[in-house]
């Protein structure tokens, strides 16, 4: 038994060892974001959901669902803010959109957060399986009590 034991470990080694040793090659899928216009494009930061930021020789951007935008059109008006590219930077997204950088506020450069104003909305199903796990909660109470 103790020598069926050994030989199975023995196997197990090697296989793991055979598994391990061999290089993993990493597979890639390249995606063109396109551009603003321009002889030049810089990305600066990507978050989880894919959404990229940067700029680009006619401006700042932010690429999302397939789709470049105009980073300066984001920026809420009447506030003073703004955002030019031969300037200004976004530097990062994180995975709440929020996008961080360097803009221009009354004439002069500031560091800034800007936070998208929609919060996502839970789906339909999301409230469905909440019932029904509160429903099965109540049950099993109920059940529970009975004994």
């Amino acid at each position: 038994m103790k020598i069926i034991i050994s030989i199975t470990k023995l196997i197990v080694a090697v296989a793991l060892l055979a598994v391990c040793s061999g290089e993993a090659k990493a597979s890639y899928i390249i995606t063109d974001l396109g551009t603003l216009g321009g002889s030049f494009i810089h990305t600066s930061g990507i978050n989880n959901s894919g959404q990229v930021v940067g700029w680009s020789a006619s401006g700042t951007f932010l690429y999302s669902g397939g789709v470049m935008s105009d980073l300066s059109n984001l920026f809420p008006t009447g506030t003073g803010w703004s955002i030019d590219a031969a300037y200004d930077i976004p530097f990062s997204i994180n995975d709440s959109g929020q996008i961080a950088g360097i803009g221009t506020i009354n004439g002069e450069q500031h560091a800034f957060i800007l936070t998208p104003e929609s919060a996502p909305v839970p789906e339909p199903s999301t409230f469905v399986f909440l019932c029904i796990g509160l429903g099965m909660l109540g049950y099993l109470r109920k059940k529970m009590n009975k004994v």
